[in-house]
């Protein structure tokens, strides 16, 4: 392992350790579990198939805006656009649109340049 993953790693991690520690401090852990006992099974289960069909729609598109530019699986695709939706409940100002593009250009070595720029006409669109 190079020495910058694993930095990379450690950074990660210790964000990680800080959000959890934010969120325990600000959130009513009881009163959260009070209020999705109350919640109907039928909505929760509505909300997780609208939610999982949006995001599969979204990777769809994405995929069909990164085709001409490389031959990604749409699995891989659907992947990073989750990575990315996961950083910008953590990271504040929507970087995770960054962390997204950066990802995947490193991932599937493509110029990190080009995949934001396909990030930010699937946003605009």
């Amino acid at each position: 392992m190079s020495r910058n993953a694993l930095l990379r790693g450690t950074i990660g991690i210790a964000v990680s350790v800080i959000a959890i520690w934010i969120l325990f401090q600000s959130v009513d852990i009881a009163a959260a579990f009070d209020v999705l006992r109350t919640a109907s099974p039928a909505w929760i289960a509505v909300m997780l198939v609208t939610t999982t069909v949006d995001i599969g729609a979204r990777g769809a598109r994405w995929h069909a805006l990164l085709a001409p530019i490389a031959a990604i699986p749409y699995r891989r695709v659907l992947g990073y656009t989750y990575i990315g939706y996961l950083a910008n409940n953590v990271l504040p100002a929507r970087l995770g649109e960054l962390y997204r593009s950066h990802a995947l250009g490193e991932g599937e070595g493509v110029s990190r340049t080009t995949v934001l720029g396909t990030v930010v006409v699937e946003r605009v669109v």
